[in-house]
């Protein structure tokens, strides 16, 4: 093998672009069990530890035989940078989903800390890009990287961004979690140093999983202020009071449930003697076929109209502030960032009582609808067959719906209370806070 330059040549060439890990090295881990269990990402956040082991392991066979397939010793110092405080903040930015609204508020949260920060906007999503969020390109690199991706697209994020955010640094992983088992992630786990989960529902979900620390993050709502008359004419949208539910098909139809929310409301109402039923929804044509279930379900009756389309933000926020109640018959939820926003609106909420969304709600500042635990079963393939989610009163439900219309003045004090709450608890303030007590040493200029 050493008598062939070329080959030799090319063993030696990097194994994947932006990487110091050779196609030699790279092998090797893909047929070592033992070093995948050490070095869970090598051409990513455990590059610097990879190569550093195959220069510093006096002892191994298979090293001893290929010295001259190594990569040169003084490449090894590339990756290895002097890191600054702060924080480089790895995310969704500009992507019209939750968990890109997360990202967006951690970025509001640490420029009110004061935190020196560089961003990193992920593009490994099928979410619609916004243009609404706009940043400055750095090529700063600091002590800790906070990346606000799911547990299962994390390592995907962690090839995308390279050594040149993960290397020598802490990684924070913002994760949220929606029914009561977390699967297993070895490689995501492995990436990560400790984990900011999104509600007590998910903190206990994924710290039966690893002994990594994970805490809750402060997840802050700000006041929208007030909204641009709610143009009816361009949405198809008749006059007259609507009940509202928004949500993304790629987060799960089934937990989302919007089948249930159907049913309820009509028997809630016959046609035409209550108020319509508005389902915003984004990412249909991602799933067709429960977007014709959704769709057979509501046909014929004139009171239920979908909007299956992006909106701006500025219409979304009029569509939400002139509701006269949100609803949610969700069967899980790890925060339920659309109840915070509908409830900071001073919208009376209807929600089933169950999981992450309790975070903020409870009974005195919405209704929470009563359920029945059952396993999820096959065919969800986001979730554990085994594990269980709610399955929302439906009646109880309808008696809610019925209420909001039927007592409009205590439907708008329990929509005040909400805002008033929400206000209160999920603030700034609290984000900052935490952001200085999980970080405050780690912010430190290092010797």
């Amino acid at each position: 093998m050493g008598d062939d330059a070329a080959f030799v040549a090319w063993w030696r060439e990097p194994a994947f672009p932006e990487t110091l890990v050779n196609r030699f090295l790279y092998a090797l881990w893909s047929e070592r069990p033992d070093l995948q269990a050490t070095f869970a990402n090598p051409v990513g956040g455990d590059e610097v530890d990879f190569l550093r082991w195959a220069w510093t392991t006096p002892y191994d066979a298979d090293l001893g035989e290929a010295q001259g397939l190594l990569p040169a010793k003084t490449s090894l110092l590339a990756p290895i940078i002097k890191r600054a405080p702060g924080v480089n903040l790895v995310g969704y930015f500009s992507v019209g989903v939750g968990v890109g609204e997360v990202a967006r508020l951690l970025v509001d949260g640490i420029q009110r800390a004061g935190i020196p920060h560089a961003l990193y906007n992920s593009q490994k999503t099928v979410g619609r890009l916004q243009a609404e969020f706009v940043w400055e390109a750095s090529d700063d690199r600091y002590a800790v990287t906070i990346a606000t991706v799911t547990a299962e697209q994390l390592p995907v994020v962690a090839r995308e961004i390279g050594r040149s955010l993960l290397a020598d640094c802490d990684l924070v992983g913002i994760w949220a979690w929606e029914v009561a088992d977390f699967p297993d992630y070895p490689e995501a786990l492995a990436l990560v140093d400790e984990i900011w989960a999104l509600s007590e529902f998910s903190r206990r979900a994924i710290t039966a999983r690893t002994s990594k620390p994970v805490s809750v993050i402060p997840v802050p709502i700000g006041d929208p202020g007030l909204h641009q008359p709610l143009d009816r004419v361009g949405l198809s949208l008749p006059e007259g009071p609507y009940l509202l539910f928004v949500f993304d098909y790629l987060s799960i139809f089934e937990r989302k449930n919007p089948l249930g929310l159907v049913r309820a409301f009509t028997r809630a109402f016959d046609e035409g003697e209550g108020p319509l039923l508005v389902i915003k929804s984004i990412n249909g044509d991602h799933c067709r076929a429960d977007r014709e279930h959704l769709r057979a379900l509501c046909g014929g009756r004139s009171d239920i109209y979908l909007i299956e389309e992006y909106l701006p933000e500025e219409v979304m926020s009029s569509l939400m502030g002139e509701a006269t109640a949100y609803v949610s018959l969700h069967r899980a939820e790890g925060f339920g960032l659309t109840l915070a926003e509908a409830m900071v609106r001073g919208l009376p909420v209807i929600a089933t009582g169950y999981s992450g969304n309790l975070e903020f709600m409870n009974p005195t500042n919405s209704l929470l609808i009563d359920y029945q635990l059952v396993p999820i079963g096959p065919g969800i393939s986001a979730y554990p067959a085994s594990s269980v989610w709610a399955d929302p009163d439906l009646d109880a439900a309808a008696a809610a719906m019925r209420w909001v219309i039927q007592h409009p003045d205590e439907a708008r004090e329990l929509g005040h209370k909400g805002r008033l709450s929400v206000l209160g608890q999920l603030t700034f303030d609290r984000l900052t806070a935490f952001l200085w007590e999980r970080l405050g040493t780690k912010l430190q200029e290092q010797p």
